[in-house]
């Protein structure tokens, strides 16, 4: 879990032990290529897991990777990170104020969804997730036929929604 307040992220284990994972305490950046527990972090926020284990956090405007043996780097620079979702192939989707990017296993960065504008703008719903809007797209969960959801908890949006396989986004819960 993100411990943002103390530039630090933990882990409880199955005994209810906590351990810091990364983070020295110090607010600021640094660290890459050592020890993920001597790093520098920038009030990290929104985690995920890889599926060969690593955990990417959204830590200022760098998103950063601890490898399973605990080393860290930066995966991705990017600003306004609000939350990070990795699906089951791998690919990472961040989303940040008006829209969302995804990051292929090339490492090519594309805007997955959103037009950026996110103040009296059409929805989109029913319609094209590049042309959507989207207030602040956090916590991400995949299905197995392909979908894309999402929380949008921005005070004018307050919805969960989905980008189905065709790029088709809709709102599933919430008005």
């Amino acid at each position: 879990f993100s411990d943002t307040g103390n530039d630090r992220i933990r882990r409880i284990d199955t005994n209810k032990m906590i351990t810091t994972v990364a983070g020295n305490g110090q607010f600021r950046y640094g660290g890459d290529g050592g020890p993920a527990a001597s790093a520098y972090l920038n009030g990290p926020d929104s985690l995920a897991t890889t599926p060969d284990g690593a955990v990417l956090a959204s830590d200022g405007s760098r998103i950063r990777k601890i490898d399973p043996k605990g080393q860290i780097s930066t995966f991705k620079g990017i600003s306004g990170a609000d939350g990070i979702g990795v699906d089951p192939s791998g690919t990472v989707y961040i989303g940040e104020v008006g829209r969302i990017w995804r990051i292929r296993s090339t490492g090519a960065l594309e805007l997955f969804a959103g037009t950026g504008c996110v103040q009296s703008c059409p929805l989109g719903d029913g319609g094209p997730a590049l042309r959507a809007t989207i207030g602040r797209a956090t916590s991400f969960a995949f299905d197995s036929a392909g979908n894309v959801y999402f929380a949008d908890p921005e005070s004018d949006m307050q919805r969960v929604r989905k980008i189905d396989r065709n790029g088709v986004i809709t709102t599933v819960a919430g008005n």
